[in-house]
C-alpha cells in the first residue's frame, strides 16, 4: 500500500468520525497528532484548536498545538501552550524542557534555567537536553553573570555555575574560585553539585 493511500484511508476515517460527532475531542486531538507527523501543519493547527476548544484541559493537546506552533516560527503563540500544558501537568519534563528552548531562542536565559531546573528536578531533560545544553553555551557570559551575582536566587546561580562547568569544562576550575568569593558559596555549590547529578550523560 502506498504511503499517499496509507494516507488517503486514515484521511477518511478521522473525516469520517468527526462527521458523526463533531465534538469528539479526542478523534480532533489524534487526527492533529497524525497529521503533524505528516508535516501537514495548517490542518493540525485546526484540529488541534477544535480539540481544545471542546476541552481546554487537555494537557497532550497543548503541548501537541505548540510543538506544531514552533515549526511554524510562531513561538509566542507556543510558549502560552507549553506554559498552559505544564500549569495542567506540572511533572511534565517535555513541556518545562520545550519553555526552556523557546526562551533561550528569545535570549531569555534566566527564564531558560528555571525552565531546565523544573525539568531537571522532575527528571532528566528529555530528547532535546543536548539542544538546550548547546543554547546555554552560547550564553555563557550571561550564566556567568547570573552565577556570581548575590541578588540571584541559590537556584539560579547554582544551576548557572553547573551549565558554565557543563558547557565549559577547561574552565571550570576558574568559574569556581571566581564564585568563591561570594559568601554563600556553599550553598551555591551545593546546589551546583546536585544540578550535575541530575544532568545525566547522554543529556549533555
Amino acid at each position: 500500500m502506498s504511503e499517499h493511500t496509507e494516507f488517503d484511508q486514515v484521511h477518511e476515517e478521522y473525516e469520517t468520525a468527526i462527521r458523526i460527532n463533531p465534538f469528539d475531542a479526542d478523534a480532533h486531538f489524534h487526527y492533529a497528532h497524525y497529521l503533524s507527523n505528516q508535516n501537514r501543519l495548517d490542518e493540525a493547527c485546526r484540529h488541534y484548536d477544535s480539540a481544545l476548544e471542546i476541552d481546554p484541559n487537555n494537557a497532550e493537546a497543548h503541548h501537541g498545538f505548540a510543538r506544531v506552533l514552533t515549526k511554524q516560527g510562531r513561538t509566542n503563540e507556543a510558549r502560552e501552550h507549553y506554559q498552559i500544558a505544564l500549569n495542567l501537568d506540572p511533572n511534565s519534563a517535555r513541556a518545562a524542557s520545550n519553555l526552556a528552548r523557546l526562551s533561550l531562542i528569545g535570549g531569555n536565559v534566566a527564564r531558560g534555567l528555571d525552565h531546565a531546573l523544573h525539568a531537571l528536578r522532575i527528571g532528566t531533560l528529555p530528547n532535546n537536553g543536548v539542544e538546550i545544553a548547546g543554547w546555554f553555551g552560547k550564553h555563557a557570559a550571561k550564566l556567568e553573570q547570573i552565577a556570581r551575582n548575590p541578588d540571584e536566587s541559590t537556584d539560579r546561580r547554582g544551576s548557572a555555575l553547573a551549565l558554565l562547568i557543563t558547557n565549559d569544562p577547561e574552565n571550570a576550575p576558574d568559574y569556581i574560585d571566581r564564585c568563591q568569593t561570594e559568601t554563600d558559596f556553599p550553598s551555591v555549590g551545593r546546589v551546583c553539585s546536585d544540578i550535575l547529578n541530575l544532568w545525566t550523560p547522554q543529556d549533555i
